[in-house]
C-alpha cells in the first residue's frame, strides 16, 4: 500500500481530500489527477460522481491501487520530464487535479504553464490544487525552538521540494496564467500534528501568542479552485516589475544615505589629519632634542657596562678561589666524620648524653610529618563542575574566618567510598546496571563519578544492582550487564556485550556528543536540558529524553537556622584557560569576604590573594551552608546549551544563592529567578545589592532551594532514570537493525554524511569504522551472523598506505581479505564505492591493484559516481556489470550558508569592482595541480592585470621543495589561507570569487566541482574523467592539462564567463540533483542489498 494511502468522508467540511473532491465534482466530466498517487479521490470521482477519470503519476505500484479503486484510466507520466505534455497530447480535460503536488516539484510553474499552454485543461475549466501552508503554527513552532523535522507525510514530507503560503501560491498561480476563484482551509491545531511534541516545548504565554496569529497559522492546508485567465500572468507580471521597482528605489535611497554618512566622516577624518600634521611638526622638533639626549645617555651607559664588565671579572674569579676552598673543607670534614674517633666520639655521646639523641629523632619525624601534610594539601584535581579533591583544612591567612574549620559527613563519605568498590554484580534477581564512568577514584575530582554514585545509591532502592566501572576497564563490561549507563563521550558502544542495553548520559560536552561516531548504536539518549535534547535529535533518530542534573539532599543539606551567611565563594577551577567568572571578577571590587576554592592551575597571580585551594566534595556541603553568595559559570561548551553545573543545583540545596552566566535552561528546571551575570558591571551589581540586602539574598535562595529539594533531588532523578531503564526495548538496538560500517570516514568531508542521511527514513543506522583490516574486532561482531550488517568501503588509500615497505603493504592487504572473507562467510555484505581508479598518492602500485581487483571481484554492489567510470576502470580491472550500481555525486545546496552578498565577501579580502577573481578551494594535494596553477596564473596575468588568486585549503603529502606558501607569499596578488575552511567561513570564499579553478592534473570525481556551481560560480576544469560530461559551455571552461598553455588560455577565457546568466544556469544545475536525492537513491541501494540474498 501507498504511504499516500487514505479514507475520507466527502460530507467533511474540515478534510482536504474531501474539498478536492467536492470542488472537482463541480466541474465537467472529464477529470484528470496528475500525481494521483493510489488515486483515493479519483475513485470517489469515477465511482460516486461518475466521472471518466485519467490517473497519472509515476508510480506504477500506486496506479494499480488507483484501477483496483474503480479509476478507468491510468498513465504512468513523470512531471519532472520536460517532455511530459507530449503524452496528453490530443486530450483535453474539463477538470485537472494537483492534489499536494507542486510542493513535490522543483519547476512547478513549467506544469502550470503546460496546462495551460498545451490546452490539457479545456479554456473554461478548473484547476483545483491543494498544497501544505508552511505558515502553520506547528512550523512557527518548531522554528522557536530551534527546529525543522521532516516527516514520512505531513507539512514536512522528506520528498518536498518547495514550501508556499496562501501568498506565495496564488503568486506562483497568477504568474503562469491562472486566476484563484475559491479557497478552502483545512484546520488542525500543532497538537494535532507529527510535530505536537514541539508544542510543549514553548512556555504558555508563547503558545497563546503563536494561537492568536489568526487564520494563516491555523490553516493546515490549502484547496484552491482557480481558471485560466490571460490577464493574470499579466497582472501578475506588473505587480513583480512595481515591487522590484519600489525595493530598487528604497536600495537607492539607502545607499544615498550611506555614501552621505561616509562623506561626512571623510571630511571628519580629513580635520583630524590636519591636526594631526600639525601636532607631528610640532613633535619633530622635540623629538630632534631627545635623540641628541638619548645619545649622550647611551654613551654614559656603554662606558658604566664597560666598569661593571671588568668588576664582574673580579667577582667571578673570586667566586672560584671561594668554591675550591669549599671542596677542600669539604674534602677534610668527610676525612674526619668517617674516621674511627668520631665515631666512638659519637658512641659516647648518646651513651652519656641520652635526651639529646631523642631529640634528634623526634625533628626527623616531624619534618616527615610536614612533608606528608604539604603533599595532601596540594594533591588532587577538580572537575569543572568544581568538585575538590581531598585537602587539609589547616586555616590559611588567604581564607576569611568564617570559612576555616570545614567538616564533612563521615558516614555518607565511607557510603560513596564503599559504592566506588562495587564493579561486579552478586545477585541475579535484579536488573544489573552498570554506570561507565571517568574513574571510581573520589579523590580525583570528577563530577561524573559523583553524580553515578549519587543516583546509584537510589537506584538500589528502587531493586537496581549497581556497580560503577572506569574508563579503563570498560572493555571488561561483565557480560551479565542489564544497562550500560555512558556518562562521558569516550565511551565506546562496541565494547558493550551482546545483550547489554546502552544509555548515553549527555550531562554537557554536547557536541562532542552529537559528533560521536557510533551514537547510531546507543539504545536511548538523554541530556540535561532541552536545549541538548533538540540538537542531539538532528543527529540520533532513537528517543532522546530530557534528565537533567541533580543533587544529593541527604548529603548537600540547609544548616541551623542559628547559622549566620556572609561573603562570597567560588569553587570554579582553572585548568589553564581563565574562565569568563574570573575575567568578570577582575573588574569588580571585591569589598566582601571572599575566597577562591579548588584547582588554580594558570589562574592570574590577581586572584592568588583570595585562593584557598583544593577541598573535598564532601566539605562543599559545610562551605556552601557559611556562604551567602557561590559564584558559577557555564563554559564555552555548556553556555550554549544551558548544562548548568552540580554546582548551581547543590549550592541552593545548601542554602546559598549562586550566580550564574547563563540564562539558558533555567526556566525549564524552574530556577528562572535565579540571578545571571554577563560582564563585569553585571557582576559587579548584583554581588552589591544582593551582599546589601542579606536577609532578601537568604530568601530568594529558600526559596529556589525548595524548588531544587523537591524537583532536582538524586531521589527523583534515580526515579527519572528508572523510567528511562523501564522504557528501553527488551533487545538492544544493535540485535534489532541493520547496520552500514562506512570506511573510512573522514569528519572534514560532508559527501558521506550526506550519502548516509537518508539511510534513517529506511530504519538503517550507520557508524563509521575505524579500521577495516580489523573490521570484525568489535565484540559484537566478532562472533555470530552478521546478515543485518553492511560494510561500505570507499577510499582504500588508508588499508595499504600506511605500511613502511611492500612486503608490509602485502601483509594488510592478505589480512584485509581474511578479515572479509570470515564477515562474507557469516552474511555480511560488501560495497566498493569507486572514487578514484587508484589512489592519487599510491606508495605500493602493484598491491594497490591486487587490492582493486579483490574488492570488484568480491563486493556485492560496486557503486558509482558516474557512468565514466566503467571505460576508466576497464583497462586495470574489469567491473562486472551485474554489480555496478550508479548514485551520482549531489551538488551542495542547502549545506553551507549562503547569505552574504558578492559585495560584502569582496571587500572581506579588499578586492576592487574590476578585479576579477580565481578561486582554488579544498585540500592541497599533488595531483590537484597548483604548482601549475601558479605558473598559469603567472603567464595570465602578465596578460590581464585584473586577475587575482586566492588558494584556500589545508597541504596534505606535499613535497616541501614545492615552495608553494613562498611563491604565494611573494606575490601580492595571490591570497592563501593553507588550514582548513570553517564551514561558515565557506561562502565568503566562493562569493568574493568570479572563477572557481580545478587545475587537477588527473582526476575522476570533483566534489569541488559540485561546491562551485551550489554556489552559482562557473568552472575551469580539465577535460578528464567525469568532469568531461560535466562541462557546460553556459559555465564552465574545459582545458588539456597535457597542453603547454591550456591552463593560462583558459584562465584568460575565464574573464569573460561571467553575468547573470551564468549564475543562474550554474544553480540549476545545481538544483538538478540535490543532496536528498543522492540519499534517496543511495538508501535505496541499501535497502535493496540487504533484500537480496547472501551469495555465499
Amino acid at each position: 500500500m501507498s504511504r499516500y494511502s487514505y479514507s475520507f468522508e466527502p460530507e467533511d467540511t474540515n478534510n482536504t481530500a474531501a474539498a478536492v473532491y467536492r470542488l472537482a465534482a463541480s466541474g465537467g466530466p472529464r477529470v484528470l489527477d496528475l500525481g494521483s498517487g493510489p488515486g483515493v479521490v479519483s475513485g470517489m470521482l469515477a465511482t460516486v460522481a461518475g466521472r471518466t477519470v485519467t490517473c497519472a503519476d509515476v508510480d506504477t505500484e500506486a496506479l494499480a491501487e488507483a484501477r483496483a479503486g474503480g479509476v478507468q484510466e491510468t498513465m504512468v507520466v513523470d512531471l519532472r520530464e520536460p517532455d511530459w505534455p507530449g503524452m496528453l497530447a490530443g486530450r483535453e480535460y474539463d477538470v485537472v487535479i494537483l492534489a499536494d503536488v507542486l510542493e513535490h516539484l522543483i519547476e512547478p510553474g513549467s506544469v502550470l504553464r503546460a496546462l495551460r499552454d498545451d490546452k490539457i485543461l479545456a479554456p473554461d475549466g478548473l484547476l483545483v490544487v491543494s498544497f501544505p501552508n508552511m505558515a502553520h503554527e506547528s512550523i512557527i513552532i518548531q522554528l522557536m525552538t530551534g527546529n525543522f523535522e521532516y516527516t514520512r507525510t505531513g507539512l514536512l514530507d522528506s520528498t518536498h521540494l518547495r514550501f508556499f503560503t496562501r501568498t506565495s501560491m496564488q503568486t506562483l498561480l497568477e504568474s503562469n496564467g491562472f486566476l484563484v476563484s475559491a479557497t478552502h482551509r483545512t484546520i488542525r491545531s500543532a497538537e494535532q500534528t507529527p510535530h505536537r511534541a514541539h508544542a510543549f516545548e514553548i512556555s504558555t504565554e508563547l503558545r497563546r501568542v503563536v494561537a492568536q496569529l489568526g487564520a494563516e497559522a491555523e490553516t493546515y492546508q490549502y484547496v484552491v479552485e482557480c481558471r485560466p485567465s490571460t490577464e493574470a500572468a499579466r497582472i501578475s507580471l506588473a505587480e513583480q516589475r512595481l515591487t522590484a521597482e519600489h525595493s530598487a528605489h528604497l536600495d537607492t535611497l539607502a545607499e544615498n544615505e550611506r555614501l552621505t554618512a561616509q562623506l561626512d566622516d571623510l571630511r571628519h577624518r580629513h580635520r583630524q589629519l590636519d591636526e594631526q600634521f600639525r601636532l607631528a611638526q610640532d613633535l619633530v622638533g622635540q623629538e630632534r632634542l631627545d635623540a641628541l639626549q638619548a645619545r649622550e645617555t647611551l654613551r654614559r651607559a656603554e662606558q658604566e657596562r664597560t666598569q661593571f664588565q671588568a668588576k664582574l671579572k673580579d667577582s667571578q674569579q673570586k667566586v672560584k678561589e671561594l668554591q675550591e676552598t669549599a671542596t677542600r673543607l669539604q674534602t677534610r670534614i668527610n676525612k674526619m666524620t668517617n674516621s674511627n674517633t668520631y665515631r666512638a666520639g659519637k658512641m659516647v655521646r648518646y651513651v652519656f648524653r641520652p635526651n639529646e639523641g631523642l631529640r634528634a629523632v623526634k625533628r626527623r619525624r616531624s619534618r616527615s610529618t610536614n612533608r606528608r601534610t604539604t603533599a595532601g594539601a596540594g594533591a588532587g584535581a577538580d572537575s569543572s563542575e568544581g568538585r575538590g579533591a581531598p585537602a587539609t583544612n589547616v586555616p590559611t591567612t588567604n581564607v576569611p574566618a568564617q570559612f576555616h574549620g570545614l567538616t564533612a559527613d563521615p558516614v555518607l563519605r565511607d557510603a560513596y567510598r564503599q559504592a566506588c568498590g562495587q564493579d561486579r554484580f552478586h545477585r541475579s534477581d535484579a536488573v544489573k546496571v552498570m554506570f561507565c564512568v571517568s574513574t571510581v577514584d573520589l579523590d580525583a575530582g570528577r563530577g561524573d563519578l559523583y553524580v553515578a554514585v549519587g543516583i546509584g545509591r537510589y537506584l538500589q532502592r528502587h531493586g537496581y544492582q549497581v556497580a560503577y566501572l572506569p574508563a579503563e576497564r570498560w572493555a571488561e563490561l561483565p557480560p551479565e550487564t542489564d544497562v550500560a549507563v555512558a556518562m562521558i563521550p569516550t565511551f565506546d558502544p562496541l565494547t558493550v556485550p551482546d545483550r547489554c542495553r546502552i544509555v548515553a548520559w549527555v550531562r554537557n560536552e554536547t557536541d562532542r556528543w552529537r559528533e560521536h561516531p557510533h551514537l547510531a548504536l546507543f539504545d536511548t539518549v538523554v541530556a540535561s536540558s532541552s536545549a541538548s535534547v533538540s540538537r542531539l535529535r538532528e543527529h540520533y533518530d532513537g528517543p532522546v529524553g530530557l534528565l537533567p542534573l541533580g543533587v544529593d539532599t541527604e548529603l548537600f543539606t540547609l544548616p541551623g537556622t542559628e547559622q549566620v551567611r556572609s561573603g562570597a565563594v567560588t569553587t570554579v577551577n582553572s585548568w589553564g584557560r581563565e574562565r569568563h567568572l574570573y575575567q568578570c571578577l577582575r573588574g569588580v571590587d571585591i569589598t566582601f569576604p571572599f575566597v577562591v576554592f579548588g584547582e588554580k592551575r594558570g589562574l592570574s597571580s590577581y586572584f592568588s590573594r583570595y585562593a584557598g585551594g583544593p577541598t573535598s566534595y564532601f566539605n562543599l556541603p559545610d562551605l556552601y551552608r557559611r556562604a551567602l553568595l557561590v559564584l558559577d559559570d557555564l563554559n564555552h561548551t555548556t553556555r550554549p546549551y544551558g548544562n548548568v553545573n552540580s554546582r548551581l543545583l547543590e549550592s541552593l540545596a545548601a542554602g546559598a544563592l549562586p550566580l550564574t552566566n547563563c540564562r539558558i535552561g533555567l526556566a525549564e528546571l524552574g530556577l528562572g529567578e535565579l540571578p545571571t551575570y554577563s560582564d563585569a558591571a553585571s557582576l559587579g551589581d548584583l554581588i552589591a545589592r544582593l551582599t546589601g540586602d542579606p536577609a532578601g539574598t537568604v530568601a530568594l535562595a529558600g526559596q529556589l532551594s525548595e524548588v531544587v529539594r523537591e524537583r532536582h533531588s538524586f531521589a527523583r532523578r534515580a526515579a527519572d532514570l528508572h523510567a528511562v531503564i523501564d522504557g528501553l526495548d527488551p533487545q538492544p538496538r544493535r540485535a534489532n537493525s541493520r547496520f552500514v560500517g562506512t570506511y573510512p570516514y573522514y569528519l572534514d568531508n560532508p559527501y558521506q554524511q550526506l550519502l548516509m542521511s537518508g539511510l534513517r527514513d529506511v530504519g538503517v543506522r550507520w557508524f563509521p569504522v575505524a579500521d577495516a583490516v580489523r573490521v570484525s574486532a568489535a565484540p559484537h561482531l566478532a562472533t555470530g551472523r552478521l546478515d543485518s550488517y553492511v560494510l561500505h568501503v570507499h577510499w582504500t588509500d588508508p588499508i595499504v598506505h600506511p605500511a613502511t615497505d611492500a612486503q608490509q603493504a602485502a601483509a594488510r592487504l592478505a589480512e584485509f581479505q581474511n578479515r572479509i572473507a570470515d564477515l562474507r562467510r557469516r552474511g555480511g555484505r560488501l560495497i566498493w564505492t569507486i572514487h578514484n581508479v587508484f589512489p592519487h598518492e599510491w606508495k605500493y602500485p602493484e598491491v594497490e591493484k591486487e587490492l582493486a581487483r579483490y574488492l570488484a571481484g568480491e563486493a556485492d554492489v560496486v557503486h558509482l559516481l558516474c557512468p565514466e567510470t566503467v571505460a576508466a576502470t576497464a583497462p586495470h580491472y574489469p567491473l562486472p556489470p551485474e554489480k555496478v550500481r550508479i548514485v551520482r555525486h549531489s551538488s551542495y545546496l542547502g549545506v553551507y550558508p549562503d547569505s552574504v552578498s558578492r559585495l560584502a565577501a569582496r571587500r572581506r579580502f579588499g578586492y576592487a569592482a574590476d578585479h576579477h577573481v580565481l578561486l582554488f578551494f579544498g585540500g592541497i594535494r599533488p595531483y590537484k595541480g597548483v604548482s601549475e596553477l601558479l605558473d598559469a596564473f603567472d603567464a595570465a596575468g602578465e596578460q590581464d592585470p585584473r586577475l587575482r588568486l586566492i588558494v584556500a585549503g589545508a597541504p596534505k603529502r606535499l613535497d616541501p621543495r614545492d615552495g608553494l606558501a613562498e611563491r604565494c607569499d611573494r606575490d601580492p596578488r595571490i591570497t592563501a589561507i593553507f588550514d582548513p575552511v570553517p564551514d561558515e567561513e565557506v561562502q565568503f570564499y566562493f562569493k568574493a570569487a568570479d572563477t572557481v579553478v580545478l587545475p587537477y592534473r588527473t582526476v575522476l570525481n570533483s566534489g569541488s566541482f559540485h561546491l562551485a556551481v551550489s554556489f552559482g560560480r562557473p568552472v575551469v576544469a580539465p577535460r578528464v574523467g567525469a568532469l568531461t560530461a560535466l562541462l557546460d559551455p553556459t559555465y564552465t571552461i574545459g582545458f588539456d592539462p597535457a597542453a603547454r598553455d591550456g591552463l593560462t588560455d583558459a584562465l584568460l577565457a575565464s574573464t569573460e564567463l561571467r553575468g547573470r546568466h551564468v549564475e543562474l544556469a550554474a544553480r540549476a544545475a545545481a538544483r538538478s540533483y540535490q543532496f536528498a536525492d543522492m540519499a534517496r537513491d543511495y538508501a535505496k541501494m541499501v535497502t535493496e542489498l540487504f533484500e537480496t540474498p547472501h551469495r555465499h
